[in-house]
């Protein structure tokens, strides 16, 4: 539990002024009536289409990460499903999120899913506004050593999603990336 505050706190501190999740809560308004979201919003830092957050952070064996984006990149819409097969996309969604498959490391490192966690208000029908998605996971890497980079296969599941800011932790070091449909992968120095 220790190591989550410690991930948290830290992943807060590395993408601050650029975290969406807390910031788009403030700025509400009717999807329903008009609203094109064929452009961006970046509220100072909040809430923005094409764009998710990435921050990862590696402590020996285990593997941290928490991922953010707009329920609109992600599933399409960011109402509350209308019908059953809203319901079953935005589940569909969810799931395959929350299963990490979308997240590569290499062979050699041996690392395995432990945990993973999809979560958006988008199941709230009295919720209005933008809506995110939020996972949180875990994996444990039998071979910490050979954990050399990581691949992010979000853009061809995902085209609304134009780019990822990655950030991430590892002993001493941190960096940012941007990933984007080109450039999928990162390498941890």
């Amino acid at each position: 539990m220790k190591k989550a505050a410690v991930f948290l706190g830290v992943s807060g501190a590395l993408v601050a002024g650029g975290w969406y999740y807390f910031e788009h809560l403030a700025h509400d308004h009717d999807h329903e009536n008009g609203h094109d979201h064929s452009h961006s919003h970046s509220h100072d830092g909040g809430h923005e289409h094409g764009v998710g957050q990435l921050s990862m952070y590696f402590d020996d064996t285990d593997v941290s990460l928490f991922f953010h984006a707009s329920a609109g990149d992600l599933v399409g819409y960011e109402h509350y499903p209308r019908d059953d097969d809203e319901r079953e996309q935005l589940e569909s969604v969810l799931s395959y999120l929350a299963s990490g498959s979308w997240l590569e490391f290499p062979q050699r490192a041996e690392c395995a899913w432990v945990s993973g966690n999809a979560e958006t208000s988008q199941l709230d029908a009295d919720h209005s506004g933008h809506v995110d998605v939020t996972v949180d996971m875990s994996f444990r890497c039998e071979r910490p050593r050979n954990l050399s980079q990581v691949s992010v296969h979000l853009f061809s599941e995902y085209s609304a999603l134009e780019r990822i800011d990655a950030h991430w932790i590892r002993d001493t070091r941190t960096d940012t990336v941007e990933l984007t449909p080109a450039n999928t992968s990162f390498r941890l120095r």
